[in-house]
C-alpha cells in the first residue's frame, strides 16, 4: 500500500512541476499576434487619417494614369509590330507569286 501511495504522490509532484514550467519562446514570433488579430489592430489605425488622403489619392491617381498610358503605348507598339509582320508576310507571298509567274513566263518563251 505504501508503494501505491508513493506512486500517486510522485505523479502529483510531477504534475505540479509541469504546471510551473515557464515557456520561453524562441525565434521570431511576429506572426503570432498578427494572426490572432492583435498586432494588426494595435499597429495600424482603423481608418486612414483624413489629413493626407487628398495628396495620397492624387499621387495614386497620377501613378495609375501614367501606368495606364504606358500600358496603352505598349499595346499600340505590339499591335503595330503585328500589323507590320502581317504586311511583310503578304508582301513576301506576293513577291513569291510574281517570281513564279515570271519564271513560268520565261520558260515558256524559251
Amino acid at each position: 500500500m505504501s508503494f501505491t501511495a508513493a506512486v500517486s504522490f510522485d505523479l502529483t509532484e510531477l504534475r505540479n512541476k509541469v504546471a510551473k514550467i515557464k515557456v520561453n519562446p524562441r525565434g521570431n514570433l511576429w506572426a503570432t499576434g498578427h494572426f490572432m488579430g492583435k498586432k494588426s489592430v494595435m499597429d495600424a489605425p482603423l481608418l486612414p487619417s483624413a489629413e493626407g488622403q487628398g495628396a495620397d489619392a492624387l499621387e495614386d491617381t497620377a501613378g495609375q494614369s501614367a501606368l495606364v498610358e504606358l500600358f496603352q503605348e505598349f499595346l499600340k507598339v505590339a499591335l503595330q509590330a503585328q500589323v507590320d509582320t502581317l504586311e511583310s508576310r503578304t508582301k513576301t507571298q506576293e513577291a513569291d507569286m510574281l517570281m513564279k509567274i515570271l519564271e513560268s513566263y520565261i520558260q515558256r518563251r524559251k
